[in-house]
């Protein structure tokens, strides 16, 4: 009843990247990872978790991030993809292992299964059904190292024997277009968002088989879906089968007319399960040259344990371990541009204002000249005035003496 007063406290790192702070939840090692996303309640199958249990992370994480392999977060693997949080690989086990459970030999495809962590993950669901599990990927260095698995003694036997007993392949291929070869699925994973729900996809599941991935605009955030295909063959077989006549002849030719018929058309029934954040489903040569990068959604502030944080949509970690994030990148461009045009500004009102200060100098020197002149000619005219009054005073004087 009181079993959170008990519960360990979780250790936490925070990390800054490009003004963006992100928190993680650290685990010292596999097992504490997994008892930990138990505690979470991220993982409450215990199939799921045994099938977590027997797959370390660790292994399957560049040397270059080893320290980072058992933090609940997303890590570079190289060429621009990531190793997805443990978190999500858990719900992913979760909603695939709901698919398969009822059928004898699932089967499984993991689009985009890069470091080939889920795939032995589901392999491990899958292993005592006698399952087989077909990751694809379109490059070509994770597709070696995943079908190496079997001569690699990095791995432990138990994950060698999945590949050694087939029941993991890996392909290379264009994800999007699912694996004709293998199909019809139990389910198909796909760890990344599209647009909409790829029909291709669809189409190569079996009756009541169901495709989990996100749906959304690419760089935003995106709801994972679980995308059920209807097993209305059952229902379209039922309907004839009660329908047709017990005589040879009518069962026949209502046999001859069902082959002529086109199959009914696909219906799926979708169910949103949460909010996420994925990487674009995207051509080799995009994910390659990083021109996913570019694409970027608006950022959000979100309450989280009671302080706000500012949540970028789309952060893709680049090989090198530093989280690309152009968003930045670009107000920093705007900033400067900005900055620039400041400058242009402030040198035009700086000129303006020299330009205002001559003309104003310059009417007061004009205004003084004028003013100097007007008292020149004032001092001209009363000198002027005063030599006229002397010249008629010595007249009258002249004119005194000559009268006398």
């Amino acid at each position: 009843m009181f079993s959170w007063l008990f519960k360990k406290k979780q250790k936490e790192r925070e990390v800054e990247e490009n003004g963006v702070k992100i928190k993680f939840i650290v685990y010292s090692s596999h097992k504490e990872l997994v008892e930990g996303l138990k505690e979470r309640r991220k993982i409450l199958n215990p199939i799921v978790e045994q099938a977590m249990l027997q797959v370390d992370r660790g292994l399957f994480v560049p040397p270059s991030h080893q320290k980072y392999a058992y933090e609940d977060r997303a890590l570079p693997i190289g060429d621009y993809a990531t190793i997805s949080a443990p978190h999500i690989h858990a719900l992913a086990l979760h909603l695939i292992f709901d698919a398969v459970k009822k059928s004898e030999h699932p089967r499984i495809l993991d689009v985009g299964s890069g470091s080939s962590y889920l795939t032995c993950c589901f392999g491990m669901l899958v292993k005592e059904k006698e399952g087989h599990v077909i990751g694809i990927d379109h490059i070509s260095s994770f597709i070696t190292n995943g079908n190496d698995i079997v001569n690699n003694e990095h791995y432990p036997e138990h994950i060698r024997e999945l590949r050694r007993k087939n029941i993991i392949e890996f392909v290379e291929g264009d994800g999007r277009d699912g694996y004709e070869i293998g199909a019809p699925y139990d389910a198909i994973y796909v760890g990344a968002s599209a647009e909409e729900v790829p029909q291709k996809l669809v189409s190569q599941l079996k009756g009541g088989g169901i495709l989990v991935l996100s749906v959304g605009h690419a760089g935003g955030f995106h709801q994972l879906m679980r995308v059920e295909r209807e097993n209305i063959y059952e229902k379209s077989e039922e309907a004839s089968s009660s329908s047709s006549s017990p005589s040879s002849s009518s069962s026949s030719s209502s046999s001859s007319s069902s082959e002529k018929t086109p199959q009914p058309p696909m219906r799926v029934r979708m169910m949103p399960i949460c909010e996420v954040r994925m990487v674009p489903l995207c051509a080799k040569d995009e994910q390659v040259s990083g021109q996913i990068q570019q694409l970027k959604g608006r950022m959000r502030t979100m309450n989280i344990k009671g302080s706000k944080r500012v949540i970028m949509p789309y952060i893709v970690p680049a090989p090198d371990g530093y989280f690309v994030d152009l968003w930045d990148k670009k107000d920093k461009e705007s900033e400067k541009k900005s900055e620039g045009e400041d400058d242009v500004k402030n040198d035009k009102d700086k000129k303006l204002t020299e330009t205002a200060t001559d003309e104003s100098e310059k009417k007061e020197s004009d205004s003084s000249v004028v003013e100097q002149n007007d008292k020149d000619e004032a001092k001209s005219e009363l000198d002027q005035n005063k030599s006229e009054e002397s010249k008629s005073d010595i007249n009258d004087s002249d004119h005194t003496n000559s009268e006398v």
